[in-house]
């Protein structure tokens, strides 16, 4: 794909994330932020769509809304666990479960696919419901819906209600674009679009990889869409693809830290441009947060062993 092919995919992606993000607020506000116009709302994408490192065509949009309330005449749900409250995997699947639980959520789960169909605009009805899912200690709720959209094809989106002030994937996807448009400013439209087509080939690798029979994921050898990224964008100007699998090839693991056998967890730590160098990032990584387990790093390895 030539570059400039892709930098133009990547500004309609981020204008479809932006004009749903701006329908997501709109919906919400009078539920969740009557105190707040809708345009004062914290709210981010942290998909990879958005950024245009997205290795499927459809959109996969992952929204929060910071700041959310939950206190009050507001339903909590740091305390439920989706999964052990619902006995399925997915969580909440059905909108009569989550409606005997919170009727504020419900209703804005509604009036955003309400609103979707609308302003996008899509079919009356077409807007799906798949369920709301939370982790017990998670300061938020999740929920997904999709729709189709003429020019993209099936939009599955996740929003996040979040209650607390900040979180890592917001500041993720700010760095992101600061470093692309640096990039894209200082090295020209090739070396934008080469790093956005690194990027995907590895996320692409490394998922076939980690699929399981079943198709999910196996979380304990997943590779996160932002540790990918943050293994070429720890540095700037970004490290080529074959240079950073040689480094990966030749990384040797401190005294007292290697990656562990987990299912992938947190990342507390920004890692765009924010002082590591490659052992560093992967020091941090794995040791003092729970991004690079130890399936994922043998991932890795073979990726590099064959390259």
């Amino acid at each position: 794909m030539e570059p400039q092919s892709i930098l133009k995919q990547i500004e309609a992606q981020k204008a479809l994330s932006q004009r749903v993000v701006h329908i997501v607020r709109q919906a919400l506000q009078p539920l969740y932020f009557r105190q707040l116009p809708a345009g004062q709302i914290v709210t981010s994408d942290m998909g990879s769509f958005a950024r245009g490192t997205n290795t499927g065509s459809a959109p996969d949009l992952d929204i929060i809304l910071l700041n959310a309330p939950c206190t009050g005449d507001y339903f909590d749900w740091t305390p439920i666990d989706s999964r052990e409250a619902s006995g399925q995997r997915e969580g909440f699947t059905d909108l009569a479960q989550v409606a005997a639980i919170d009727p504020r959520l419900t209703k804005g789960i509604k009036t955003l696919m309400t609103r979707l169909e609308e302003e996008l605009p899509t079919p009356p009805g077409s807007a799906r419901f798949h369920f709301v899912r939370t982790w017990k200690g998670y300061p938020g709720v999740v929920f997904n819906i999709s729709l189709p959209h003429p020019q993209f094809g099936e939009i599955a989106l996740d929003v996040d209600l979040h209650y607390l002030a900040g979180h890592f994937g917001v500041e993720h996807a700010q760095r992101f674009e600061a470093y692309f448009n640096r990039l894209l400013e200082e090295q020209g439209e090739e070396a934008a679009a080469r790093l956005i087509l690194d990027i995907r080939h590895l996320k692409s690798e490394t998922q076939a990889r980690a699929r399981r029979p079943d198709g999910w994921i196996d979380r304990s050898r997943k590779l996160p869409g932002f540790v990918i990224e943050g293994l070429f964008m720890h540095c700037y100007p970004p490290l080529r693809y074959a240079e950073m699998l040689d480094r990966v090839r030749t990384h040797r693991w401190p005294p007292g830290c290697k990656p562990r056998d987990r299912r992938v967890g947190d990342q507390r730590d920004q890692i765009i441009l924010a002082g590591f160098d490659f052992q560093g990032l992967l020091k941090n990584l794995a040791c003092q947060n729970a991004a690079l387990t130890r399936g994922a790093w043998e991932i890795l390895r073979q990726i590099a062993a064959q390259e």
